[in-house]
């Protein structure tokens, strides 16, 4: 029998994801990804993923060590139409963490399969989400689960009309 248990989302665990995600901003922020560190960037996050979940999706946590360690946030979403099984139901992970005090445990990997559940019964082809360029711990973890990489985002800077190209 595991030692933890997943569980869906509920507005008691609201302090404990916010917590998760301030965490996972911070993290991503030291990989010099662009990301707002302030608590109410991790505030805005969880209620824009509330919204959503209200939506389209849902929230589920993970709770062990007699405390939430881990929050996950979906989306229901389709398939581009330039995929083959365009339109096909697929899940979009918008945020995934575990607390850095209870990583190393299997708890990513239990909430990813948890994950793959509901996708299973929301009759979903694929289950998608990002990562932060050099987040190799987490890049290790969606391997374990089998994911692979599907696209490379880029972004740039939206330049002034008075800058030139390089």
């Amino acid at each position: 029998m595991p030692d933890y248990l997943i569980r869906p989302y509920a507005r008691e665990d609201r302090e404990a994801a916010i917590g998760l995600i301030d965490e996972l901003n911070n993290h991503e922020a030291e990989m010099g990804a662009r990301r707002r560190t302030d608590r109410l960037a991790a505030i805005d996050c969880v209620d824009d993923d509330t919204r959503k979940s209200a939506v389209d999706g849902g929230q589920i946590v993970l709770e062990a060590e007699g405390r939430v360690v881990g929050y996950c946030a979906y989306r229901h979403t389709k398939a581009p139409p330039f995929l083959p099984g365009a339109f096909s139901p697929e899940i979009y992970i918008e945020n995934l963490v575990v607390a850095r005090s209870a990583r190393s445990r299997g708890y990513g990997q239990a909430l990813l399969e948890a994950i793959e559940g509901i996708a299973r019964e929301a009759g979903a082809t694929r289950v998608t989400l990002q990562v932060v360029p050099g987040n190799t711990l987490a890049l290790k973890a969606y391997e374990r689960a089998g994911f692979t990489p599907a696209a490379i985002e880029m972004e740039r800077p939206v330049r002034t009309a008075s800058e030139k190209p390089a």
